[in-house]
């Protein structure tokens, strides 16, 4: 099977209890491990555990400073054209 690199990935959280989207090209990095979800301030945050740390999906796929918001507002879509940097400001 070929991946059309402009379409998103539903890839199964850990559990298999829902999924998240992600981009075509990040899938190899991304199902390296494995992805839970866990609400944070009331909202769905997907998070895994590696090197002894919990790294958020959207900082996994867009290492930036600054806050990242969902265009869509669904923070399960973390496909790039989904993730908007905002300068400055915290986490």
């Amino acid at each position: 099977m070929q991946l059309n690199l402009n379409h998103p990935v539903k890839i199964a959280l850990a559990d298999r209890k829902g999924f998240f989207l992600c981009d075509a090209e990040d899938c190899a990095r991304v199902l390296l491990h494995r992805w839970h979800l866990r609400l944070q301030k009331g909202k769905p945050v997907v998070y895994a555990r590696f090197c002894g740390q919990i790294i958020h999906l959207h900082r996994f796929i867009l290492p930036v400073d600054g806050r990242i918001s969902f265009k869509d507002g669904d923070r399960l879509n973390a496909t790039k054209r989904n993730l908007l940097v905002k300068a400055g400001g915290d986490r």
